[in-house]
């Protein structure tokens, strides 16, 4: 999914939840990685909607399981 220009100074960063489409659904995932500049992105990337928490609620070890 792709940061757009409204959440880019939210500081989205592994481990904060994200609100994304998903079908005809909206989902709530974790971020894992930020790609500053990804060379291969899909030509039909969806954007991120929502950034629901104010930081992270994952620690980084939760993620490198």
């Amino acid at each position: 999914y792709r940061i757009p220009s409204g959440l880019a100074d939210d500081g989205i960063q592994p481990g904060r939840r994200v609100v994304v489409p998903f079908g005809r659904h909206q989902l709530i995932g974790w971020v894992d990685e930020v790609v500053e500049d990804p060379a291969d992105i899909p030509e039909r990337i969806r954007d991120i909607l929502d950034v629901p928490d104010p930081g992270p609620v994952l620690d980084p070890s939760l993620l490198a399981v």
